[in-house]
Order: C-alpha cells, then structure tokens, then sequence
C-alpha cells in the first residue's frame, strides 16, 4: 500500500504537456514525447512508495523557488520538484535538466 498520496500542481502538469509539446514539435517525434510523458508520469507516481528517501535539494534555485524542505529527482534530463506535507506529496515543477545551475 502506497505510504503516500501524490498531487500534481496545475503548473507542473502544464511543463509535462510543454515538454511533451516540445520533443513532438521541435524533433517531430510524437511516438517518443508520449514515452518521455509517460516515463516522466511513472517517476512521479513512483513517489507514492518512497518520497521520503530522496535528500532535500542541495540546489539554492530550487530552495529559493520551492522552498527549504524541496526535493528533487530526476527522469532522464528533467527534474521533478516536489514537497512533502503529512502524507501528501506535492509535485511542484517538473524542469528541463539544462534550466537547473
């Protein structure tokens, strides 16, 4: 049984669909933004089981941006930012990889 319930914030989901957007658009291959979406909701949904083994993020952008208590992890080249509160996961920003210094 799943230790977490996991929320997605409307701007986090609207960056999946923006990356999504970008690899069908841009490389014209909607085959592979669909695996890259779907690989991208499967590391999120992965958090139900173990948000809490991931470290909080040693980046000042995202401390700056999301908070003290933000963590990350990562699909690839995108970072998905999220929070912890109770049993709630909050899925903050999902990031193009090259965006975080």
């Amino acid at each position: 049984m799943a230790k977490f319930v996991v929320h997605i914030m409307p701007i986090a989901g609207q960056e999946i669909i923006e990356i999504y957007d970008h690899i069908a658009d841009v490389y014209l291959s909607p085959d592979t933004a669909l695996k890259y979406r779907a690989g991208i909701h499967d590391k999120i949904n992965s958090l139900a089981d173990r948000a809490d083994i991931f470290a909080i993020s040693p980046f000042d952008y995202i401390q700056q941006r999301y908070g003290p208590d933000a963590r990350t992890i990562v699909y690839k080249k995108v970072t998905i930012v999220y929070t912890i509160h109770a049993n709630d996961v909050v899925v903050r920003a999902v990031i193009p990889g090259s965006i975080i210094h």
